[in-house]
């Protein structure tokens, strides 16, 4: 059933998840959806034993009402004028029915009419698809935002420490909301309609950070931080019916591919009840502001430059590896610590990050030390594209120490000659990440390193003077 105008979807009843499809049911009535159903030739019973019953196959039913009745879960259907009627239990003809019932449910004995009440168990039984749909009436306000996956935005799914990265909305709810969420990938250039999509794709809704940290983006789940979760599908328009409790703190959007580096624009479409008509909806979507974000800086690395690291803590190499210098100067405060693998190869192709094709990622872990006072907090190593270390430091005049290291470093560095480290450091607080050079960033900086923050602006000014000569040779040739 699709409706001008509005939203349908389909769910398929299983009697196995009877409560599921109920409150699936239920949903819709409350929001005031039209409901339909039907049975599906080949995807339930037999066609002999479904007319025995007076149903017909492949024909669309409306469910007009429902609920908890007297004699139990019961829904009332209407087929065309005229079609057979459910001969079954509670059909007009049904002895079950009394004089309190027949008021109490407004029955209706007429053969002709097409309209009648079947119990829920009977309705799962026989009925193998329901479609709901949604009018958008003038008490729906419409929200859009237009955003893309490009570059380190196209973070994939939770699967990945990259997740982060992608575009976020937050989501304020001061009182318990419904709303439909459509998210539409555009086609290729030049593609033809049925071309089918080539990355999976959902939508989370998170439950925010508290605190003076409410309007920043997620950067890590915890227990209880998932409030709608998301099975990716290989679809170009995604369409989700979501439910939020009112909450003090903002919930949190992220539209997702399933897969990081996957690349596409899209746009999502915000639905939901304007119950006073007054225009303005009950919710309030809008993006992360880069000015009221996290603050951040990042130091990438090839492993092979030092041969690969010294191993983990407690190994005699361990002060081989990279160490990278956090100053935090001014308060204490909440930091995240990411280390993630870049450049694994995966039969001589490289990846950025994306376990893709069984691509194995090597075992890698994180250290935050310092000698004064002594300090040793870690994360373990493990086989995948990045780990994560949350931790709160006070200020200090010695730094600490971020070192990334790998499980085995020889055999990472002989499977992954291009593996590279990438570590990124979140607070809402000043801090300054740099080499463990003491000239890095100092008045004697040549920035010709690129463990130094100034690196890659650097290269940037310099290839932009390159363009420049070059210009400037050209016209003096005139």
């Amino acid at each position: 059933m699709l409706l001008t105008g509005g939203h349908a979807k389909s769910i398929e009843t299983h009697a196995s998840q009877a409560d599921a499809v109920w409150q699936e049911l239920m949903n819709a009535w409350t929001c005031s959806s039209v409901i339909g159903c039907e049975h599906r030739s080949g995807s339930g019973a037999p066609a002999a034993e479904l007319l025995a019953t007076g149903l017909l196959p492949d024909q669309p039913y409306c469910a007009i009402t429902g609920g908890e009745m007297a004699p139990g879960r019961m829904i009332r259907l209407r087929a065309f004028y005229g079609s057979p009627e459910w001969t079954g239990k509670w059909s007009d003809n049904d002895p079950s029915w009394t004089s309190q019932l027949r008021n109490l449910m407004q029955f209706k004995k007429d053969g002709n009419d097409g309209t009648f009440w079947i119990g829920f168990e009977d309705f799962v039984k026989w009925f193998t698809d329901i479609y709901t749909c949604r009018m958008a009436d003038d008490k729906w306000t419409k929200m859009t935002a237009r955003s893309s996956w490009v570059d380190a935005s196209a973070g994939g799914c939770p699967n990945f420490v990259s997740w982060r990265h992608n575009p976020q909305w937050l989501l304020t709810v001061p009182r318990p909301t419904r709303f439909t969420l459509s998210m539409t990938l555009p086609l290729p250039e030049g593609a033809a309609a049925a071309v089918p999509p080539s990355m999976a794709i959902g939508a989370y809704v998170f439950r925010g950070n508290g605190g003076d940290d409410t309007r920043r983006r997620k950067l890590v789940l915890l227990d209880g931080d998932v409030i709608v979760p998301s099975e990716p599908r290989y679809t170009r328009r995604l369409v989700q019916e979501i439910s939020l409790p009112a909450s003090d703190t903002h919930y949190v959007l992220m539209p997702f591919a399933f897969e990081p580096g996957q690349e596409s624009p899209f746009t999502i479409v915000v639905r939901t009840d304007d119950r006073d008509e007054d225009g303005v909806a009950d919710m309030k979507m809008e993006p992360v502001r880069p000015e009221e974000d996290w603050k951040s800086a990042t130091i990438s690395n090839n492993w092979s430059l030092s041969n690969g690291g010294g191993g983990p803590p407690g190994s005699t190499g361990f002060n081989a590896n990279p160490q990278l210098q956090l100053r935090v100067s001014q308060r204490s405060g909440r930091f995240f610590i990411f280390v993630e693998s870049i450049g694994v190869s995966d039969d001589g192709r490289l990846r950025a990050g994306i376990q893709e094709g069984g691509t194995a990622y090597p075992s890698i872990g994180l250290a935050l030390h310092r000698s004064e006072p002594p300090l040793m907090q870690s994360v373990q190593p493990a086989p995948r594209d990045g780990v994560v270390l949350q931790c709160r430091l006070e200020p200090s005049d010695s730094p600490y120490i971020i070192s990334p290291f790998l499980q085995q470093p020889a055999q990472a560095v002989a499977a992954h000659p291009a593996l590279g480290y990438l570590v990124t450091v979140y607070s809402a607080v000043d801090f300054q990440l740099g080499s463990s050079d003491p000239k890095c960033g100092g008045p004697k900086c040549d920035y010709n390193c690129k463990d130094c923050p100034m690196f890659d602006v650097y290269e940037r000014l310099m290839k932009i003077e390159q363009g420049i000569d070059k210009h400037l040779s050209f016209l003096s040739q005139f």
